[in-house]
């Protein structure tokens, strides 16, 4: 899953432990207990996002003593702050599901107070998006996020950056639950505005999901230039979708210069089996199958699987590209029987993903493969039955020029 929210800055960061330093000991000689809770409590969200998580924790449990001195009535907002605080330092520490749990408290402590139409509740409300979306639920996060833009409408705040944040978040979670027809009009490049690298290389993954190629490799071409001079992460981010793009295409010859590229970019995470190491081998997997090179393939996805399954969470979505994926494989190499058994499990996850149960672009993909595999079994009233789903959430997910409906439909044609 692509992350799309870049942190402050290093200057930043040093700026505000500098101020930290220099306030702490004023607010303590001074008694003032609330404020110094606060403090603490965006600190922790600093000292996380800076990979400092156990820090963070041991300064939100400080802040925690804090407020329990200070007056219970005048305390509320403060505790609600806090309680948003420890969510971020959980979905920064890769417990999203733990962070959803303390956001809706903190939303609910807001509702039950009637603070529920200001802007601070716009920013939790966009936390809360955020973390469901970490969480891979995505169809809350575009709820959250939708109740977000909502507010911001009513409350005039149409040109804040907490609209281009609800915005975001809304488009990011319609496409990776399924939607992304509706997510490109979120996306598309407003008149006069200047967007940012990472809005520029989501909306590319958008046009690439919606198998919209034409144009897509200047682009990208493009956004590697910018990127050489922004930060590793988007350059990696840009050599994949150059690597999926021209594997798309058929151009998979072409393919392998970007893909010897992001391998090198990728590298010092291989040398640690960083998380995200396991993006790089999911586009060698999709690349391999291109190549007609199975057996690579397979290699590079038992990879992948090691390194997920070390993250330990179980409710990761890269699951379903993992257990897709292995279906390609199984197909590939004529082991039908296996495929199917792929299928299901990578079914059972686009399901419950899909923000529109009766319309999701991954349940399409999943079941034209399901129908495929059945047929080769002959199983051919089930092939057609899954191909006919597959034409049915396409279209709804897609539109009616997306590759998945004319593929579904050749394939109930079989």
């Amino acid at each position: 899953m692509q992350r799309h929210h870049q942190g402050i800055g290093r200057g930043d960061q040093a700026r505000s432990r500098a101020l930290w330093a220099e306030a702490e000991p004023l607010l303590r000689e001074h008694g003032e207990w609330l404020a110094l809770a606060e403090l603490q409590c965006f600190r922790a969200r600093d000292l996380a996002r800076d990979g400092e998580v156990e820090r963070a924790r041991a300064t939100i449990a400080e802040a925690a003593q804090w407020l329990a001195r200070a007056d219970a009535p005048a305390s509320a907002p403060a505790r609600r702050d806090c309680l948003a605080s420890e969510g971020v330092v959980e979905r920064v520490s890769g417990h999203a599901a733990r962070g959803v749990a303390l956001l809706e408290s903190a939303v609910a402590m807001e509702r039950q107070a009637g603070r529920a139409e200001q802007g601070t509740f716009v920013e939790l409300l966009n936390v809360l998006a955020r973390t469901y979306f970490d969480a891979a639920r995505y169809r809350d996060a575009v709820q959250a996020a939708r109740q977000a833009a909502a507010l911001i409408a009513r409350l005039g705040l149409d040109h804040t950056s907490h609209a281009a944040t609800a915005r975001v978040l809304q488009a990011l979670a319609l496409r990776e639950g399924g939607r992304p027809l509706e997510a490109l009009p979120l996306q598309a490049p407003v008149a006069g505005a200047t967007p940012r690298l990472s809005e520029r290389i989501q909306y590319a993954a958008t046009l690439l999901q919606l198998a919209r190629l034409d144009g897509l490799v200047a682009t990208l071409d493009e956004l590697l230039v910018v990127s050489r001079s922004v930060n590793p992460s988007a350059q990696r981010d840009v050599r994949l979708l150059q690597v999926r793009t021209l594997t798309d295409l058929g151009r998979w010859q072409e393919a392998a210069a970007p893909l010897a590229d992001a391998e090198a970019l990728f590298a010092p995470l291989r040398a640690t089996q960083h998380y995200a190491w396991h993006r790089l081998l999911l586009a060698r997997v999709h690349w391999a199958l291109a190549s007609g090179d199975a057996s690579r393939a397979q290699g590079a996805l038992d990879e992948a699987r090691v390194v997920v399954q070390a993250a330990g969470q179980g409710d990761d979505p890269a699951w379903h590209k993992i257990h897709q994926l292995q279906a390609r494989v199984h197909l590939a190499s004529g082991r039908a029987t296996e495929a199917l058994k792929a299928i299901d499990d990578a079914l059972d996850w686009s399901q419950r993903l899909a923000v529109d149960p009766d319309g999701s672009l991954q349940v399409a993909d999943d079941r034209l493969l399901r129908a495929r595999a059945q047929r080769l079994l002959g199983h051919v009233e089930a092939a057609h039955a899954d191909a006919a789903l597959a034409e049915r959430h396409a279209r709804a997910a897609g539109g009616d020029d997306h590759p998945l409906v004319r593929l579904a439909h050749e394939e109930l044609l079989h």
